[in-house]
């Protein structure tokens, strides 16, 4: 028997519980907190290979660390990875794999599809 949990599907055997288990999956959803979020970028060139990553944790101030909820973690990542892909980039620019323009296009378009994802996930619920 398959349990569906927002968009989680878990397989149970009939002898157990369904509601017990649907109960856990959403108790465990609900405390989950994200801690640290890592991207990385490789671009790939003609002139040879870059890569960047980054990682970044979130402590509040004054806080133990908790951890970010679901939703800032998204958003998190997001932002850490347009990081990544921007340094790359950067680095590409820097050895003249890429060109000035080739280097603004892609800081732009990044930028703008970055922003429109952002509000795409901070308007999910």
């Amino acid at each position: 028997m398959t349990a569906s949990i927002g968009s989680w599907k878990i397989e149970v055997p009939m002898s157990d519980n369904i509601n017990a288990i649907v109960e856990m999956v959403q108790d465990v959803r609900g405390k989950m907190r994200v801690t640290k979020v890592t991207a990385s970028h490789s671009l790939k060139t003609s002139r040879g290979d870059f890569f960047a990553s980054f990682t970044s944790s979130f402590v509040p101030e004054g806080e133990d660390e908790t951890g970010l909820s679901r939703a800032e973690g998204r958003v998190a990542a997001i932002l850490v990875s347009m990081e990544a892909s921007l340094a790359a980039w950067r680095a590409a620019r820097s050895e003249n794999a890429v060109s000035a323009k080739e280097h603004r296009e892609h800081e732009e378009a990044l930028r703008h599809n970055t922003r429109i994802h952002l509000k795409r996930i901070t308007n999910e619920k």
